[in-house]
């Protein structure tokens, strides 16, 4: 299963909770036991040292004594250094024998290991075969995705040209897996967040699909530039509170490139649910060109040349296909807060939303 990319800085923005991105990253449990590789035998030393220091304390003690002639004290050193000699060359022999054995025990042993470990190794790999990697991991993915919550709520943002005429191409490919229109009612906010598009299907994949303009069509204002505050808390709230996908399109690209935009959808659909229907259909249709995320000073530029008129301009005037399958889509059970009642469900607007026209 390739991983979703998580690029920052270019659309489109295909984005993907923490949670998922653990499961992209997991390999099937191995139980058994990985071999131990033999200690390597070393060579002890003699401790011929220790042994030297009794002709040395023999020297001290007789001298202090005074008790023993010198020629004496001579006579018997000798005798204790030719003494240490001969048991310090038999230990050498004993060490020399007790260490090749050791090494040819140990040789056994390591060839042993090394078979061992190659049968470990295909073990592990015949279970963790680039298919059974996949399987597993698309098992974990899907679980996360039964946990995805549904939206809560109907409610209606006015739009813009270029959700329009996207909208075509959507419920062409998408058919009966697009809607419009809904969002969700928490807590936490007052005006809840609505998607422009939502993929919903029988895997409880959801994915936020945006259009992201540079700036506001009348004042000017920039809008979705980068490190905006406001979508990154937009994103967090489906991401990981929600379990949802967020894909954000540049709307340059959702006009030129509808089609090429789309495949990106099918691909990531393809990643999480194995579903390869929409990808195949799509398969005509070359990579869509990556367009850089804005700064706030290049969207200022941007608006002071009325950029946007550039290709909203060739837009034919399309009429969205009739999404008959709109009120089909799974919802939650909405909440019993006591902090909406005096929301207008009917006409949410979040910050910043554009209207071209």
């Amino acid at each position: 299963m390739e991983k979703i990319s998580v690029e920052k800085k270019y659309y489109p923005l295909v984005r993907i909770s923490n949670e998922l991105l653990r499961q992209f990253n997991k390999e099937i449990p191995f139980t058994i036991e990985e071999p131990k590789e033999p200690y390597k035998p070393y060579k002890e030393d003699s401790n011929i040292g220790g042994c030297l220091l009794v002709p040395v304390f023999f020297i001290i003690i007789s001298l202090v004594a005074g008790v023993v002639p010198i020629g004496a004290i001579m006579v018997i050193t000798g005798l204790l250094l030719i003494a240490i000699f001969f048991y310090w060359i038999k230990q050498v022999k004993e060490s020399n024998i007790n260490y090749y054995a050791k090494q040819n025990e140990y040789s056994i042993k390591y060839s042993n290991f090394c078979k061992e470990k190659e049968i470990w190794n295909q073990q592990k790999r015949d279970s963790r075969t680039p298919e059974k990697t996949r399987q597993y991991r698309l098992e974990l993915i899907l679980a996360s995705l039964e946990i995805s919550k549904k939206p809560n709520q109907r409610s209606t943002n006015q739009r813009g040209l270029s959700e329009d005429y996207f909208e075509n191409y959507l419920n062409k490919w998408f058919e009966r897996r697009i809607f419009k229109g809904y969002s969700f009612i928490t807590p936490e906010e007052y005006q809840p967040y609505q998607p422009d598009f939502i993929y919903q299907d029988n895997y409880n994949l959801h994915i936020d699909i945006e259009i992201d303009e540079p700036y506001i069509y009348r004042s000017k204002i920039p809008i979705h530039y980068i490190d905006n505050i406001d979508d990154f808390k937009r994103d967090d709230f489906f991401l990981n509170q929600k379990g949802w996908i967020v894909i954000r399109f540049a709307e340059e690209q959702v006009v030129k490139y509808p089609n090429e935009c789309c495949k990106v959808i099918a691909k990531a659909i393809y990643d999480l649910t194995n579903n390869d229907s929409f990808l195949n259909a799509l398969s005509g249709y070359g990579e869509l060109q990556k367009i850089n995320n804005w700064t706030i000073p290049e969207a200022n530029e941007m608006a002071n040349n009325n950029y946007r008129n550039s290709y909203l301009s060739d837009i034919p005037q399309l009429f969205p296909i009739n999404n008959y399958w709109n009120d089909l889509i799974k919802l939650s059970n909405i909440p019993n807060f006591e902090e909406y009642k005096n929301i207008n469900r009917n006409k949410i607007v979040e910050p910043g939303d554009d209207l071209p026209f």
